[in-house]
């Protein structure tokens, strides 16, 4: 694990940036959201955007936004409280890997340690779920809880098989649901797989019951609890973010841009598929079992994501946060996989071809792109050849003795981690990724010196600027507004060429409404739109363009709530 903690080390600490008062860390935008209403419930007892906000649920990760409001209250804020959430989810990734471990050396029947060794020390290498995790996503505890569950489900079916006492390991597989839900309410798709697996295996009615009863009653409770909080509190029974990103559009535009976004899933599908045809062979029915419940847990992470019409950042070119949880049992099936084969000896030349095939054509799907959809050979092809050459590689050294057997593990590892996000991590890092969320700081302190305690700022990134402002704001996109969240599309003029990635289903950024917004609600201070077609529209409405330390705004020319001399007449 020691090259994957020393990666994670620099990931943290390339994402930080230099100040006077020393390195400061951030989140992404999105975590930053969590982290304002988890501030505000701490100062407030009002778990609101900001203190007056209506109630408007602009989360779907209430453990972690609670969690997020218990570093306020310890003292915590700023760049400390967003470091403390990046190495509380490293220490998640580290316990993920450890499990993952155990839960491939049971697999692997304890012959040798090397597949678990070589699982283990794959899963801190995997960017996709490193990405989401540290930068202040609720990843790496769900990813927990998936290893977790696919675990305790194992020893389940052992102690099923030794004819053991099996209530306190379902009650422990219930409460590692009930967390999981607890975390998101949408992670019930993946942990419903064990559950309904083990209440289908079960071998006798008392056993059924077990699971049931201690299993998925916790999980069924929780969720019935959160959606009740939610009714109760916010009078929704399903958090604003859905309603912003699945009503109004046809489902068919969500599942095309989905199915369109899972280009880069693809290969790791086949990766995960190749190992559960391995271990399907495997003596032990226990393992034969496993196996199926991991491929179940994976195929209903990528299908949720096809569903939901993937993730707004799909353009990175690594897998999104639905997929990203369910990697390390995707290294743990490639891993076993291999194993199996190993076993073998020996692959007929038609299933050579087939795995090679698989792999190659797999690879090529990796050029898709989203939002428009289009294609981008130079990666497809790149990756359609690495992918094919692994496979080659791979399966040339599967038929060798021992040694020649560690190779191609560690050779299956490196191309699986390669794949999952070595092309999206070169992007984010080189290109910037959310490297703007620095100055979306710089301008959230500014706006906090520049303005009065009442002045409402409006803005399109409603997470990092809104934590660091202090101020009443105003959601352009409607994470946190329900009027938006709850109309329709905005309709984009066919003529303008700026919107043109909008003019199809984009998760949470298709509705906004700048009527209402801000000819309407009338804030103080604008930050920039997408397009500059809306100038003229807010010169009409009485704003006026000025700089924040260079940095291009509007302000409402009739505001007192300003300090004209921190917004500076912009140079021509």
């Amino acid at each position: 694990m020691v090259p994957g903690l020393a990666f994670q080390a620099w990931f943290v600490v390339r994402w930080g940036y230099s100040t006077a008062a020393g390195l400061q860390f951030t989140l992404v935008d999105d975590a930053m959201i969590s982290m304002t209403y988890g501030r505000t419930l701490a100062e407030t007892g009002e778990l609101v955007w900001f203190p007056g906000a209506p109630r408007v649920q602009g989360f779907t990760n209430l453990l972690w936004t609670l969690y997020m409001a218990l570093l306020h209250v310890i003292g915590l804020a700023g760049s400390g409280a967003a470091l403390a959430v990046t190495l509380t989810n490293l220490c998640f990734l580290v316990a993920t890997a450890l499990f993952t471990y155990r839960l491939v050396d049971r697999l692997a029947g304890g012959a040798s340690r090397l597949p678990a060794l070589v699982a283990c020390g794959t899963v801190p290498l995997l960017f996709p779920l490193i990405y989401w995790s540290l930068r202040g996503m609720e990843t790496g505890l769900i990813a927990l809880v998936v290893v977790t569950s696919a675990s305790l489900s194992y020893a389940l079916l052992e102690r099923w098989v030794d004819g053991r006492p099996a209530a306190p390991t379902c009650a422990a597989l219930g409460l590692a649901g009930s967390v999981g839900v607890l975390t998101r309410l949408d992670v019930a798709v993946l942990v419903a797989v064990p559950l309904a697996l083990l209440v289908v295996w079960a071998p006798t009615a008392s056993r059924r019951v077990e699971v049931v009863l201690f299993g998925m009653l916790p999980v069924v409770a929780v969720s019935g609890g959160v959606v009740a909080f939610q009714a109760l509190y916010y009078s929704d029974w399903l958090p604003n973010t859905y309603r912003l990103k699945m009503e109004g559009f046809p489902v068919l535009d969500r599942v095309a841009r989905g199915a369109a976004a899972a280009g880069k899933v693809l290969p790791l599908l086949c990766f995960a598929a190749w190992g559960f045809a391995g271990a399907r062979t495997s003596p032990d029915a226990a393992a034969r079992r496993l196996a199926s419940l991991l491929l179940g847990m994976v195929l209903a992470a990528a299908g949720y994501s096809v569903w939901v019409g993937g993730d707004a950042w799909e353009e990175f070119l690594f897998c999104n946060r639905y997929v990203s949880v369910v990697l390390p049992l995707m290294v743990a099936l490639a891993v076993l996989g291999v194993e199996a084969t190993v076993a073998r000896r020996a692959l007929s030349q038609g299933r050579r071809l087939l795995v090679v095939g698989s792999a190659t054509a797999s690879g090529l799907a990796m050029g898709v792109l989203t939002n428009p959809v289009s294609y981008l050979p130079p990666i497809g092809l790149a990756e359609g050849v690495v992918m094919g050459l692994g496979a080659i590689a791979v399966l040339d050294r599967l038929s060798g003795p021992g040694a020649i057997r560690g190779r191609a593990l560690l050779l299956a590892a490196g191309t699986f981690a390669a794949v999952a996000g070595l092309v999206g991590m070169v992007v984010v890092t080189r290109v910037g990724g959310d490297t703007d969320v620095e100055l979306e700081t710089r301008i959230g302190q500014l706006l906090n010196r520049g303005t009065a305690a009442d002045a409402r700022i409006a803005v399109t990134s409603a997470g990092t600027t809104a934590y660091y402002a202090r101020r009443p704001m105003v959601d352009l996109l409607g994470k946190n507004d329900r009027r938006i969240a709850t109309g329709p599309p905005a309709v984009i003029d066919p003529a303008d060429p700026v919107l043109e990635r909008f003019r199809t289903f984009y998760p949470g950024h298709n509705k906004w409404n700048y009527d209402y917004s801000i000819g309407e609600l009338r804030p103080d201070v604008v930050l920039p739109l997408f397009h500059v077609e809306t100038i003229p529209q807010l010169e009409g409405w009485g704003y006026e363009r000025r700089c924040l330390d260079g940095f291009p705004v509007f302000v409402l020319g009739s505001s007192t709530k300003i300090d004209r001399t921190v917004f500076a007449v912009c140079p021509e």
